[in-house]
Formats: structure tokens, sequence, C-alpha cells
């Protein structure tokens, strides 16, 4: 797992939802919610849950809105910070999926926007599932958000309006490696940053291991 100076998690992690839950992506997350809710009651599985790669909190406090018990890490400081000060009352701490920070077992765990495609070798994504399965309750269910390589969109786009402006793209190499290419300018904070974010996209594997640990 990359564990570099992306600024975009980490000096610039406060101002992330600026871009994203505040701006472009705010319904995404609502829809994810509703989703996941679902789900869950569709397979009564409980309401106790992990946000395993929490990032900056918001899954958190939209399924603490709904009643769930919930708690949650991400890998970077800078992404707990936020999400501590946005959920002040809630067990957030930093950690590693590889290693699973919290000694709890759940009822649900998640792992949103991608998380699971920084895992960069298959010992990584076998640890994480081995993990995520030892820290379910019995009747528990995980949920990942995955990208699939060959869907990746290529195309370059862009968000503006008077207080930011955003622009991504998906960057194809080889051996189902992408780059998520963001550039992004805050005029108020007198920010503007281009950076390259290296993800392995190889559902294959993914399903594998998740094979191979919940079959148990």
């Amino acid at each position: 797992m990359h564990n570099g100076d992306y600024s975009l998690v980490t000096v610039h992690a406060r101002i992330v939802d600026k871009m994203y839950f505040f701006g472009k992506q705010r319904e995404r997350y609502l829809k994810e919610r509703e989703f996941i809710h679902k789900i869950v009651k569709l397979e009564d599985l409980g309401d106790e849950l992990i946000d395993a790669g929490c990032g900056t909190g918001i899954h958190l406090m939209l399924f603490s809105e709904l009643g769930y018990k919930v708690k949650g890490f991400d890998l970077r400081q800078d992404m707990v910070n936020v999400a501590k000060k946005r959920n002040s009352s809630l067990e957030i701490v930093q950690g590693d999926m590889r290693e699973f920070p919290l000694n709890h077992k759940s009822d649900i765990i998640i792992c949103m926007y991608g998380a699971i495609n920084y895992l960069d070798t298959e010992e990584g994504i076998e640890k994480t599932f081995n993990n995520f399965y030892n820290h379910l309750k019995e009747k528990g269910g995980v949920i990942i958000d995955t990208r699939h390589y060959k869907n990746l969109d290529e195309n370059i786009k862009i968000w503006t309006n008077p207080e930011y402006t955003l622009a991504k793209r998906w960057i194809k190499s080889k051996d189902n490696i992408g780059i998520y290419r963001v550039f992004y300018s805050i005029p108020s904070e007198g920010i503007m940053e281009m950076e390259d974010h290296l993800q392995i996209y190889n559902i294959f594997k993914i399903l594998f291991y998740l094979k191979i640990n919940f079959e148990k």
C-alpha cells in the first residue's frame, strides 16, 4: 500500500470535502448509504458497523444518523483528525486495514470509495480479507466498493465553480495498475495541486481472496 505524501489525503485533508461531499459527490454518498442500508435490512445483519479506510468520516456520520453504532479507522492521521472533528463521539483510530487496528467484532464492515484498490500486493489483499473475516460477528457481512480496470474512464472530467476547480482522469497502465490523476485548485485557500494516485484494479484477485476467506 502506498503510504506516500498524497496531499489530497494528508496536508489538504481538511478541505477535501469541499470538493467531494459538499461538491460533486454528495449524491453518491447518499445513494451509497441508501444501498447499504437496504442490504443490511434485507439480510438482517445488525447495527454495528466498522468503516475500514473511513477517510474524513462522511460514511460514519451518515450511518450514525440512521442509528448505527459505528467505528472507523484510516491509514492517514490527517484524515482521522478530520473524521474525529466531524464525529467527536465516535471511536476513530489511525491504522492499516492489513493489520486492522480495532479490537472489536462487528455486524458490518464497509470499505468504500476504492480504498481497497490501494492494496498493492496479493499478500496485502489476503491479510485484509482475513482480518475482515476475523472481525465480523457470526452472521456479519462485508461491503466493498471497488472498480474494475476495464471500466476505468480515461476521459478528463472537470468540475468548476467560484469556490474550486477539480479535474480528474484515469490513466490505464499495465498489469491492472491505474493512475488516478487529479488536479484541484481552491483560490480561497491558496491551493493548486496536481498528483497521481497509484491504484491496483485486479477484481479477480479481490474476488478470489474474498471467496477463500469467507467460505471457511
